[in-house]
């Protein structure tokens, strides 16, 4: 949704970081507001893994991908989750090589019979994939960009695609001030999407999995209903549905 469109529906729009003072209060841009409820819903950022060197070469994420001005020669893809195989077929469709490179199997929450197909199916369209890879180093080198990878394999292109996963976005909301719990992998919130402060909601991938467009909306249902309706209504992911955005799509 625009700033526009929210503002025409009466919303208040300020566009600036936001950090609670304390457990009813958050201040953004200078200005400080109180509520009785307040829900935090600031996403998520992509993992940058703590690989030797990979700070230096000014690695692309999902977020600045598409901001390129020029199609890759070839794409180095760090993560074979869903963003590392639908941009590694996209890419390569587009005509760019693609090199994929995964520590573990390729689309590890997916069924092995499924993802042994597709991959074949990327393998055909040229696209090389590399299992098991656990890459230890990402350098410049005279042919572009190095990434080396268990004991001593090495590939080489021109740009290199970071896709491996997002973690919440936590660190500039000042939540011990709020009272609200948290650890590494997302805001702590029972079934009704409460906090450990009452007054504070959560929902999407700042409480972690799944992080998944649809369970945020999902999510904010939940969250209506509870914090403005006050109908105790629970989160339930039994038939939570997800697809991978490839051809087949998985």
């Amino acid at each position: 949704d625009s700033v526009e469109r929210l503002e025409k529906l009466g919303v208040r729009v300020i566009g600036a970081p936001a950090r609670f003072t304390g457990r009813n209060e958050v201040v953004g841009g200078g200005i400080s507001v109180r509520a009785r409820r307040i829900v935090i819903a600031a996403g998520s950022a992509a993992v940058i893994p703590p690989v030797r060197g990979i700070d230096e070469i000014g690695a692309l994420t999902n977020e600045t991908l598409f901001s390129l001005s020029r199609r890759p020669e070839h794409l180095l893809i760090v993560g074979g989750g869903p963003v590392g195989v639908e941009m590694a077929q996209a890419f390569r469709r587009l005509g760019s090589a693609v090199t994929l490179l995964q520590r573990g199997r390729l689309l590890p929450r997916d069924e092995p019979e499924l993802v042994d197909m597709l991959r074949g199916r990327l393998a055909s369209e040229g696209i090389s994939i590399h299992q098991d890879a656990e890459i230890t180093e990402i350098s410049h080198g005279a042919r572009g960009i190095v990434a080396r990878y268990g004991s001593g394999g090495e590939v080489v292109g021109s740009h290199l695609l970071v896709a491996a996963g997002r973690q919440p976005r936590l660190a500039e909301l000042a939540l011990e001030r709020a009272g609200v719990e948290y650890t590494s992998g997302g805001i702590r919130v029972d079934a009704r999407l409460r906090t450990t402060n009452r007054r504070v909601f959560a929902l999407g991938d700042v409480i972690g999995a799944p992080q998944f467009t649809h369970a945020a909306g999902y999510q904010a249902g939940i969250v209506i209903r509870n914090a403005l309706f006050r109908l105790p209504a629970k989160v339930d992911y039994r038939a939570l549905p997800w697809v991978t955005y490839c051809d087949p799509e998985l």
